[in-house]
């Protein structure tokens, strides 16, 4: 028997087969752009061969195959923009679930509003080119948005493309709010439009990776900011912006705790703020910052307009203890753009710094104070400060601290005091070496309960100073380095 070729089966018996059922869709009822085959029964039998099909088609009947083919396939589904092509057929297509498999969209296309992902989509731009062409505000007004910012979505996946901004218009380019498992990787955004780069709020596991954002140098246009959520991986990212580079805050009422984030590999930088900030403040009333562990970053701060820190943490909340748990290790800081400090926290508890880099300071390099009260837990070990300039302040300040270590830290060449501490309690000060020190290598005012040993310092009347009401302080006989270095000696509140 030979077998006659698929088309020629079709004809043969499945034509009125075909007349008594609608076919599926085909590229007459599909939004414009998009690359759609023919009838996928039509392909399927014809695949088969004629007899093949013929046979098939009288053991199992018709309605199997149509249930086979009209189930959602998760192969590729391409659409092509071009001048024609509106925004909002962009959205039917991206609501379309024929295909359950990625969606790439490719082309240059100017939005007209936003572009509306919704759960259990995989959106693959790489070829594609989103320009701003709307300035909706808030949230739900980005670029790209998730569909259900309320109730919440699940599953989303952005991979490349590249985010411009048409001139005059300003908002987000991307907001997602309330998404259960959020991807977001290979990303380029050239320039912000007044606001944020992205938002990504009360979110949950969630992974951003190999961004290249590149903003302007204005208030108020952060690069990406979190609100709150829970395991966030950020990783191998290149952010420039006007404000904060990298925000992790908990701000307002409907804020969730903000918890179990982890960034790694990363180049960070601002213009006119910090490139990173962790903040907490009063209107997040039942939310806090927690669990952070930020790893292997580089900062380097361009011209500064105003002085700001490079990093940021303050626990502003009316509550005790709202930011605590941050881990900062293996950062490189270069702050020669402009003023500022290396970095600042108050009220941090738990905060853990080692391995840090910090150069051309033209503030403090490290000033960690309570805020108005003690703060706990505090390390800080193997921190390098080189290169501050005049006028900078003291390397290293503690204040209002309660359980802290200074160990195997170098400060060379400080503006003031090597490492200044302030009312604070139950400290270790261990192994530091101090060289180049105008004033006292170190210096303690009001503090008490402190063990200085095993620390390398200058040679000079000022090696270990106190200050007031300082008591139950001990200091090893190598403090000084040198039997002919004078021991701690006490002096008048006002000086030094």
């Amino acid at each position: 028997m030979q077998l006659t070729s698929g088309t020629e089966a079709l004809t043969a018996m499945g034509t009125s087969a075909d007349r008594q059922r609608p076919t599926n869709p085909t590229v007459s009822s599909s939004p414009k752009g998009i690359r759609m085959n023919v009838n996928r029964r039509t392909v399927l039998l014809s695949s088969l061969g004629g007899a093949t099909a013929g046979i098939i088609s009288a053991v199992v009947g018709n309605s199997l195959i149509d249930s086979l083919t009209t189930s959602p396939r998760k192969t590729p589904w391409h659409y092509h923009v071009d001048e024609s092509t509106s925004t909002d057929d962009i959205n039917a297509w991206l609501r379309d679930r024929t295909d359950t498999g990625t969606k790439v969209l490719s082309g240059v296309h100017t939005t007209s509003t936003q572009l509306v992902v919704p759960s259990d989509t995989r959106l693959d731009l790489s070829g594609c080119t989103l320009i701003r062409g709307h300035s909706a505000g808030g949230n739900g007004g980005a670029t790209i948005v998730n569909s259900d910012q309320e109730k919440g979505n699940h599953n989303i996946t952005i991979i490349g493309g590249i985010l411009l901004v048409a001139p005059h218009h300003v908002g987000k380019h991307f907001g997602f709010v309330n998404v259960s498992e959020l991807r977001i990787s290979d990303n380029i955004i050239k320039g912000a439009a007044g606001d944020f780069m992205a938002v990504v709020k009360n979110c949950n596991n969630v992974s951003i990776t190999r961004l290249q954002w590149s903003g302007s140098s204005h208030h108020g246009e952060d690069g990406l900011h979190l609100y709150g959520g829970s395991n966030y991986n950020i990783s191998d990212c290149h952010i420039r912006s006007g404000d904060d580079a990298l925000a992790l805050t908990v701000e307002a009422p409907d804020n969730t705790v903000l918890e179990n984030v982890n960034v790694t590999n990363c180049s960070l930088s601002s213009t006119m703020a910090s490139a990173i900030k962790i903040h907490a403040k009063p209107k997040a009333r039942d939310a806090a910052v927690r669990s952070v562990h930020i790893t292997n970053v580089s900062i380097v701060q361009p011209a500064l307009n105003t002085g700001h820190d490079a990093i940021r943490m303050l626990d502003e909340s009316s509550d005790d203890d709202k930011v605590h748990g941050i881990t900062l290790n293996s950062i490189n800081i270069d702050n020669s753009g402009g003023p500022g400090t290396g970095i600042r926290a108050s009220g941090i508890d738990q905060l853990t710094l080692d391995n840090i880099s910090i150069q051309n300071i033209q503030g403090q390099s490290v000033w960690a104070s309570g805020k108005s009260r003690d703060h706990k837990d505090l390390i800080l070990e193997n921190i390098l400060i080189t290169d501050q300039k005049a006028g900078s302040g003291p390397g290293i300040t503690v204040s209002e601290a309660d359980r802290f270590t200074i160990s195997t830290c170098v400060i060379d060449n400080p503006a003031a005091h090597g490492i200044l501490v302030r009312n604070s309690n139950y400290g270790i000060i261990r192994g530091n070496t101090i060289s180049g020190s105008p004033q006292s290598a170190i210096r303690i005012e009001h503090s008490s309960d402190l063990t200085l040993t095993a620390n390398l310092l200058p040679m000079n009347e000022s090696t270990v100073t106190e200050v007031g009401d300082s008591s139950g302080n001990s200091y090893d006989s190598r403090v000084a380095g040198s039997s002919a270095r004078r021991p701690a000696r006490p002096e008048p509140a006002g000086g030094g």
